[in-house]
């Protein structure tokens, strides 16, 4: 059996030979065919490189959620979490950065940094991650083991690609945004979802603190 030859690709649009000899309507059917056909190529290229890009934030926040998750946290101090993945080019990470103006930018390496809110914006993920590794200080009565649910909040995230790798690196900082009573999950999940009465930290404290003393007799 024969191989079949290779297919052609076929041209954006037949230009004749003898342009000279054409009206003027046929020259503006055969530009107004040529124009369409590279918009629609342009609108091909743009849905793909839209693709590509919610691929890679999706993957991107995937692996800084998991590492958040796996990195101790305590009351005392705001841990870190890196993760890298390749990146074709820095037109590829300008535009993962919604074309943010760099924090730096050298032929070694572009950095952004963003803080607060905008990490999750960014990221597309609400404002909290739960549960994650708690190494605070416990008590535990009766030798029982302890579990503390705790939730992370993020404070910062530097964004870094390297031209000579094609790597770009994420490192957030987070810090503990509360834990261990279940009544404060309410105010936690609020706080996350940007909805009212959403509290964290020491605001959340001393509002527990305020209902405890409101319920003494």
């Amino acid at each position: 059996m024969e191989a079949s030859a290779p297919k052609k690709k076929r041209p954006l649009a037949a230009i004749p030979e003898n342009l000279e000899e054409l009206s003027k309507p046929e020259l503006i059917k055969i530009i107004e065919s040529l124009r369409q056909q590279v918009q629609k190529k342009q609108r091909t290229d743009s849905e793909l490189d839209a693709k590509v890009l919610q691929a890679m934030r999706k993957r991107l926040r995937d692996k800084v959620v998991k590492a958040v998750k796996k990195t101790a946290h305590n009351d005392r101090r705001k841990p870190y979490s890196e993760i890298s993945d390749g990146c074709a080019s820095r037109d590829v990470a300008v535009a993962l950065m919604n074309n943010l103006h760099p924090k730096s930018d050298t032929a070694r390496m572009t950095r952004w940094v963003l803080a607060g809110n905008d990490v999750s914006r960014f990221l597309g993920i609400e404002r909290l991650v739960h549960p994650v590794k708690f190494d605070g200080m416990v008590l535990s009565f009766g030798g029982a083991p302890v579990h503390v649910y705790a939730w992370a909040a993020f404070e910062s995230l530097e964004v870094k690609f390297e031209n000579a790798s094609k790597v770009l690196t994420l490192k957030v900082r987070t810090f503990l945004a509360g834990s261990g009573r279940p009544e404060a999950q309410p105010r936690l999940l609020a706080y996350s979802r940007g909805e009212e009465g959403g509290l964290i930290g020491r605001d959340l404290e001393g509002a527990q603190i305020q209902e405890m003393m409101a319920a003494r007799p």
